[in-house]
């Protein structure tokens, strides 16, 4: 048989707002007339409106006179302040009693607030790359994937000329588009000329007409319409000023190189630095057509940056996969020819700078694996301190229990303990914010040079949302201590608070000690992690090449230097400081031609990396050679007939280092036919970020670079030798030069400064976790002062009574080794994965991290806990 349900009661939020917020008296007395309201309500309208009514009335009543007030007291008992005053006095008593308790407590919030804005600004600053152009979700860039016979796969960046066009042309969901390229993919710097000064530049932009519009540049000053065309250029505002300085240049001539004469057309403003485009100087499309004449129209020279704008409701996957009719159309002879086919995707242009690592990127983007690294690390610190901050505070609240006891006996109320825990910690919040961003406005310059970023990048857009994001943060900090502490007081009777030993019977509790072990495994974690970190980055930076980058001056040559090439070798070998010279077409860390080749007889061509070079390039480098010979000038064939292959290309052709058979491929004339004359051992062109390809040295004088080896006993007389045969060779030139080996280093800079940020980093969480701890043993031994001297009153050596402090922390940092040391090693293996060379984590760096914090962290706790154990016990007792 069911049970008859009970009679309906009022709603119980409004029956608890009647009981705690409304004022005794009041609520007493109204209290029977609103149930006999809902009771009636009830039986004519039902029970969802009665309830809704019994609401309503009780809203009716939070006036200010009739509502509670903060703190519930007798009418003997007169508070002469306020409670936000009252508070403010007792946090500042408190640290004046105990500075060193109250400083690391702050100090610690104060560091990770620091390091967590910072760190937020860097990130929010790329992952707002590109939203600030016009119509950024709906432009994307075409990039497309050559797809070699074999099953390789290389993804470029650019894509062939033609193809926007043909886009346009065959697809109305294209409302536009637009191209540029950029000269550093034929030739690494170019010179101009400005008022008889010549200048070098790493790269030169050569763009459609309608880029300006299309990216929505800001001109400042201009002589055209939207568009431009003609022999003409365009140039930021900070190019102009270094090239006119307060001239007007609209109408002065540019030269570039000897012959090329561009007028300058307008001045547009720099583009903002989070845009993935640095485009110092544009010229226009029509120069490029004087300088590559049909290149600029043939299928087969893909390096263009083509960008398209799409239509509202087009869908560019689908879009995409259609591009491929347009390959099959004008580049169906490819696959025989040369050994690949086209596929094209669409890349949307707010993911160019952290979500592309294609070949021949435009320019460099962030490593999107870096930015998460950086945020867990912050969110790792802030723990770190926020773990310090709870039990340090929890300790403190136990030293005044007795002050709460006394205010629960006077009749505070629940809300009154909360809304007190809540003025003391938003205080030191609040504190702790303002300072925190006044550190952060002083360190952001600092930062920018370090990360080479402008500092207005990060006092815009970044700032607003970190600031925001700071306020989120120091709310959630306020509510969760808030209420973890009025939780853990509210329970407690207040006849054991006012006990003269309550402050002593403080010690960790569960959740304290799940918030120790926490931040001993983040320790533990970060030393791992940065020490795994820097051994890799070492690794990147020493590694053997295979060859000797020592002392090796690069120079970018153009037209004229190449035209002197023979004068300026001989020249310069004339001293015995200069031991060798060797023109190439590019030099490791540089980007070499692929080429589809085979041996003869073999009915498959592979692709390789092609190298043009002179006599010279193996003995320059000091590449050993394991099987044949160098190229040699006693040998007329060597300069069009003959090959050096290193290993991999060996392997790559299926042949053996005793054979050397000719190889072949497949040119626009015909097929190329030569002979290897030598096999070189394997040696790194490339980084290490990518495994040894097979790379083929053959003689030809299409030279980009020249190398040039001096004595490393004779570095400056060197260099001002080979400074002068190039004034008095070519004495309309600059003289500009890079080492090689830091050339090669460039290419770890991202990681370099990854591993310098989370050195810092850990190193701050290690003092933060290290004085945090010397806090709270200061705390946890002040409590038990009278236990230890009882003790040592009854025998205890002063042995055992550090074992009896280090004991229970000896147990939590085993198990935050037991937690850490697993999360650690998974972490890491996946962040290697991204490198082909890496270190491995042997089991002794593990030991050795974990001895080094054990240490740390033991060491901490006895110098304060031996300092108690050698006290004077009658001290401890005297106040018995």
């Amino acid at each position: 048989m069911k049970k008859k349900p009970s009679s309906p009661k009022p709603p119980r939020l409004g029956r608890f707002m009647l009981k705690n917020i409304i004022r005794p008296e009041i609520a007493e007395y109204l209290e029977g007339d609103l149930e006999e309201i809902f009771y009636r309500k009830y039986q004519t309208h039902g029970l969802l409106k009665a309830r809704l009514r019994y609401l309503f009335e009780i809203l009716l009543l939070l006036r200010p006179k009739l509502i509670r007030k903060p703190f519930k007291t007798h009418s003997f008992i007169h508070f002469p302040m306020n409670p936000i005053r009252q508070t403010l006095l007792s946090v500042l008593r408190r640290a004046k009693k105990q500075p060193f308790t109250a400083g690391i407590q702050l100090l610690g919030l104060m560091i990770s607030f620091v390091c967590a804005i910072l760190i937020g600004l860097h990130v929010v600053f790329h992952f707002s790359f590109d939203q600030s152009i016009p119509n950024a979700d709906q432009t994307y860039r075409v990039v497309v994937d050559r797809n070699y016979v074999k099953g390789e796969t290389l993804s470029y960046a650019t894509t062939p000329f033609p193809l926007a066009e043909a886009i346009e042309q065959e697809f109305s969901a294209v409302k536009r588009s637009t191209q540029i390229f950029s000269s550093h993919l034929i030739q690494e710097q170019a010179m101009l000329t400005v008022n008889d000064q010549p200048y070098y530049e790493d790269r030169l932009f050569f763009v459609e007409k309608n880029m300006p519009s299309f990216f929505g540049l800001e001109f400042v000053r201009k002589d055209i319409g939207n568009d431009f065309d003609g022999y003409t250029a365009l140039l930021s505002e900070s190019t102009a000023e270094k090239y006119f300085a307060r001239e007007n240049p609209l109408g002065k001539t540019i030269l570039l190189g000897d012959s090329i004469a561009v007028t300058v057309k307008g001045v547009y403003k720099d583009m903002p630095a989070n845009a993935h485009l640095h485009l110092p100087m544009l010229l226009s499309m029509d120069v490029l057509d004087a300088v590559v004449g049909i290149l600029s129209t043939y299928w087969g020279w893909d390096l263009a940056y083509t960008y398209i704008q799409l239509s509202e409701n087009a869908e560019p996957e689908q879009l995409a996969a259609q591009f491929d009719k347009i390959f099959d159309k004008y580049t169906a002879d490819y696959a025989e020819r040369r050994g690949y086919t086209y596929s094209a995707s669409l890349q949307p242009l707010t993911d160019i700078h952290l979500k592309s690592d294609r070949l021949w990127e435009l320019f460099p983007g962030e490593n999107l694996n870096n930015l998460y690294l950086l945020s867990f690390v912050s969110v790792l610190m802030l723990a770190i301190a926020m773990v310090n901050y709870i039990n340090l505070f929890t300790a403190q609240v136990f030293r005044q229990v007795k002050a709460i006891g006394m205010r629960k006996i006077l009749g505070a109320g629940p809300l009154s303990l909360l809304f007190q825990f809540l003025t003391e910690i938003s205080m030191q919040i609040i504190l702790v914010w303002i300072l925190s961003w006044g550190i952060v406005y002083y360190w952001v310059p600092k930062l920018s040079s370090f990360t080479d970023i402008t500092t207005d990048a990060y006092f815009g857009k970044p700032m607003f949302v970190v600031w925001t994001g700071s306020i989120l943060m120091g709310i959630i900090i306020i509510l969760f201590v808030s209420v973890y502490i009025f939780f853990l007081v509210r329970p407690v009777n207040p006849r054991v608070l006012l006990n003269r030993h309550a402050a002593s019977t403080y010690r960790l509790g569960t959740f304290s000690k799940c918030l120790l072990v926490c931040q001993f495994a983040v320790a533990i974690f970060l030393t791992l992690g940065t020490t795994t970190i820097y051994q890799q980055i070492k690794l990147l930076q020493s590694h053997a090449l295979g060859f000797n980058k020592d002392h090796v001056l690069v120079f970018s040559l153009n037209d004229a230097e190449l035209a002197q090439i023979d004068a300026l070798k001989h020249a310069l070998l004339n001293k015995t400081y200069i031991h060798a010279v060797s023109a190439t077409s590019a030099y490791p860390g540089g980007r070499s031609e692929r080429m589809r080749m085979r041996a003869i007889g073999s009915p498959e061509f592979v692709p390789v990396n092609l190298l043009w070079v002179d006599h010279d390039f193996v003995k320059t480098l000091e590449i050993p050679l394991i099987e044949g010979r160098d190229f040699s000038k006693e040998y007329s064939t060597d300069e069009n007939m003959a090959f050096l292959v290193n290993k991999a290309a060996l392997k790559a052709f299926g042949l053996h280092p005793d054979e050397q058979p000719e190889i072949e491929w497949p040119t626009a004339l015909g097929l190329f036919k030569g002979k290897i004359v030598g096999v070189m051992d394997d040696f790194h062109f490339a980084s290490l970020h990518q495994n040894i390809e097979p790379l083929v040295l053959t003689i030809d004088t299409r030279y980009n670079y020249l190398l040039v080896r001096i004595d490393g006993q004779d570095v400056q007389e060197a260099i001002a030798y080979v400074e002068e045969v190039f004034q008095s060779i070519i004495p309309e030139q600059l003289f500009h030069y890079q080492w090689l080996d830091q050339s090669l280093a460039n290419q770890y800079n991202k990681e370099r400064k990854i591993s310098q940020l989370l050195q810092g980093f850990t190193f701050l969480a290690f003092i933060i976790a290290i004085v945090g701890l010397i806090a709270l043993t200061e705390v946890l031994i002040e409590n038990r002062i009278k236990e230890m001297g009882i003790r040592k009153v009854l025998g205890a050596s002063v042995i055992q009574i550090l074992v009896l402090v280090n004991k229970q922390f000896i147990y939590l940092l085993i198990l935050a080794l037991v937690i850490a040391i697993p999360v650690s090693l998974w972490f890491l293996n996946g962040w290697l994965e991204q490198y082909v060379y890496r270190v491995a984590i042997g089991l002794p760096m593990i030991l050795l991290i974990c001895a080094i914090s054990l240490i740390l962290i033991l060491a901490t706790i006895s110098l304060k806990s031996l300092k108690a154990a050698l006290e004077n016990p009658v001290k401890a007792l005297r106040n018995e």
